[in-house]
């Protein structure tokens, strides 16, 4: 488990490709069962969100990297859980960069506190739309990118 390893890591990098694809036996290239590879997934934010915490109580950095980050709900989401880096593609990072400018602290403590309140019950849709509606009225300029 994530405690186990950071005994001995200098640094977490949590792969969302991968990490979403073992947990949720969904292969995204597969069109059978692609529909189950959603990140935002609760059982998918849990193990981020056990990683972060075993990285910060050895006080290692966490960075997060994959396809995830670069969608603004995503990454803003990874940002407020605690990762101290996101990965992406070059041409993402102005968007992603822009919204997270503007979350202070305390945004992004409520921000993880939307998907962290979240039933156990919650469908990946029910948590990415709860995480798009609370940037959306936090970022109101930018409802036409989220």
């Amino acid at each position: 488990n994530a405690a186990g390893l950071a005994d001995f890591a200098d640094f977490f990098s949590i792969g969302t490709n991968d990490l979403v694809q073992y947990t949720m036996a969904a292969d995204r290239a597969n069109d059978a069962v692609a529909g189950l590879y959603q990140p935002s997934n609760p059982a998918v934010l849990k193990l981020v969100g056990m990683t972060v915490e075993a990285a910060r109580r050895r006080g290692i950095p966490v960075s997060v990297c994959g396809e995830s980050a670069a969608d603004p709900v995503l990454g803003a989401l990874w940002a407020a859980m605690g990762a101290d880096s996101l990965s992406m593609s070059a041409h993402y990072i102005p968007l992603v960069a822009g919204v997270l400018h503007r979350l202070g602290r305390e945004d992004l403590r409520e921000y993880a506190a939307v998907a962290a309140g979240m039933p156990p019950s919650a469908t990946a849709e029910e948590v990415y739309s709860a995480c798009r509606n609370w940037l959306s009225a936090r970022l109101p300029d930018l409802g036409d990118v989220l």
